[in-house]
């Protein structure tokens, strides 16, 4: 088995949809049935900042994201000072020509294009989706493909977009790897498991409140609530969710809370009260890297 590992990483600002590329970066990997282990990094912020995901895979097992890269993506200047250290020997660098320079790597000037093919809010994480495809040898058709089921929105200028910057990095670059389909694996996020796992051990009740890094437990089990056959609630407050977590674990329900930081800090008094009176309650307390 070829136990070689890949490392991609994609680095911006909050808002640029760092995340979201690197996920389907990851999706595309576990549909060719190869192992990915995806970790995101990013501050509590809306906008600006840095952010970045890296993707590790290979046909072998995958325990962990690795550190150094094999393909590098940056949105902006801070990425390429944070992460051009850890670039293999023979790594790629590519970057956002319009917001970075490196002595380095390949200059894309992806902010101009971005004006070219968009008249409304754009999306540069599809630079990094097509730098990627045509770098793994995928065809057009099959970058088309991603493009619809990934990015509902604005296909048409998405489809532009990405096609352009493919056909420059295909003119610039040659090389690919090797798509033929091993089982293909399902790709879940560690909140998505956490929520699986619970369900099988027959979870009824999950309350919350939005808290990243923690809210996406709450997205998870409302969109899956009738599948799981489970009630997600998302009370008004987070005193409002252990409390009503307790009532639930109070009158038999198999029943968990999730949240963070200052989410979990105001739950205390709830928690405490469920030590107090030994109702069963699972508490996720969810963190960033």
């Amino acid at each position: 088995m070829d136990e070689r590992v890949f490392t991609i990483t994609v680095g911006g600002r909050a808002g640029e949809g760092v995340k979201k590329a690197a996920q389907v970066i990851a999706h595309i990997f576990c549909a060719a049935g190869w192992n990915v282990c995806q970790a995101d990094d990013y501050q509590s912020l809306i906008r600006g900042g840095h952010n970045f995901s890296t993707v590790s895979t290979s046909k072998a097992p995958v325990y962990c994201a690795h550190q150094n890269h094999d393909l590098l993506i940056c949105f902006d200047q801070r990425s390429i000072d944070k992460h051009l250290k850890r670039l293999k020997d023979g790594a790629l660098l590519f970057y956002n020509s319009d917001e970075a320079q490196c002595e380095q790597g390949i200059p894309i000037p992806m902010n101009t294009l971005m004006k070219k093919h968009y008249h409304g809010a754009s999306n540069v994480s599809l630079a990094a989706l097509a730098i990627f495809a045509a770098l793994a040898g995928m065809t057009e058709e099959q970058l088309q493909e991603q493009i619809v089921q990934q990015y509902r929105r604005d296909i048409e200028e998405n489809t532009a977009y990405a096609m352009e910057i493919y056909g420059i990095v295909s003119q610039r670059c040659d090389y690919g790897l090797d798509w033929s389909v091993n089982q293909p694996f399902h790709f879940v996020s560690g909140n998505q498991a956490i929520i699986l796992g619970a369900s099988k051990a027959g979870l009824d009740f999950f309350y919350g409140y939005p808290m990243t890094p923690a809210s996406s437990l709450l997205h998870y089990a409302a969109l899956k609530q009738e599948s799981l056959n489970l009630f997600a609630i998302h009370a008004e407050s987070e005193l409002a969710a252990i409390n009503m977590a307790l009532g639930s674990a109070m009158a038999g329900c198999r029943t968990a809370v999730g949240s963070s930081g200052g989410g979990f800090a105001l739950m205390q008094e709830g928690f405490s009260a469920a030590g107090m009176v030994e109702a069963p309650l699972l508490c996720i307390l969810s963190s960033r890297p």
